[in-house]
């Protein structure tokens, strides 16, 4: 059960902030995005694939993404196996061992969508890839915290993750095309400053900033006759059918 301490600290904050906490295992954190509430649920996964008396250590995602995915938020059976003692000779973390310091972002690559990750400090790479091989597809990328990209066997594929991004402005009818290495932290600038609520639609990764800038203004181009202002390009059933196809 989540106590009254412990509920008195659900909270609103932007969207992928940083924040701290003692809280019940059971509790969901509330993330407000415009006017869309989006709840991070956290996952025990093996510190050490295969070993599981080095213990487990967290992760967490969107709610959303993992009904969408049908990722399993079980513990490691195998850890469930290991008595009280081997646990807590692993030395679990807990769910208050949250904040800046304690916290990694990633971002999964995953059928032309950036899916947004946090995960505890103690997970190497090869842990959160390893994880991943659970359930994601084989061409799934996973981009670290300092911007490289990752496949789901932990080799490296670029030195630095760039993204196109179409986001959707549907009081507008209005798509925007744009560039950047951070689409979540992108998306929450955009969405502070519109009244409108503003969708994710699609990304494709770009391997450094030359290709994500020559791509760029190859879509600009393409696209020409349908901008309206700057970046953001009429929704025609054309450009839509572009980003469908992703």
């Amino acid at each position: 059960m989540v106590s009254t301490s412990d509920k008195s600290q659900f909270f609103e904050v932007q969207a992928e902030k940083n924040y701290t906490g003692t809280i019940d295992e059971a509790l969901l954190f509330q993330v407000a995005v415009g006017r869309n509430r989006r709840y991070w649920q956290h996952i025990y996964v093996e510190k050490s694939p295969g070993n599981p008396l080095k213990g487990c250590s967290w992760i967490e995602l969107l709610v959303d993404d993992i009904k969408r995915f049908s990722i399993s938020t079980k513990t490691p059976a195998s850890y469930t196996a290991l008595t009280i003692e081997q646990r807590w000779q692993a030395k679990t973390p807990g769910l208050s061992s949250r904040g800046k310091s304690a916290t990694k972002k990633f971002v999964i690559v995953i059928n032309g969508e950036s899916v947004p990750l946090r995960a505890h400090k103690a997970l190497t790479i090869s842990a959160v890839c390893s994880w991943l091989r659970t359930w994601a597809p084989n061409d799934t990328q996973l981009v670290t915290p300092g911007g490289r990209t990752h496949q789901l066997n932990g080799d490296k594929v670029g030195n630095q993750a760039h993204f196109i991004y179409f986001i959707f402005n549907e009081d507008s009818n209005a798509i925007k095309i744009g560039r950047a290495k951070n689409v979540s932290k992108r998306l929450q600038a955009l969405q502070t400053s519109s009244p409108a609520v503003l969708e994710l639609l699609k990304t494709i990764p770009v391997e450094g900033l030359a290709a994500a800038q020559a791509l760029e203004l190859a879509l600009h181009e393409q696209f020409k006759l349908l901008r309206l202002n700057g970046e953001w390009f009429r929704a025609d059933a054309s450009l839509k059918a572009y980003v469908d196809q992703l």
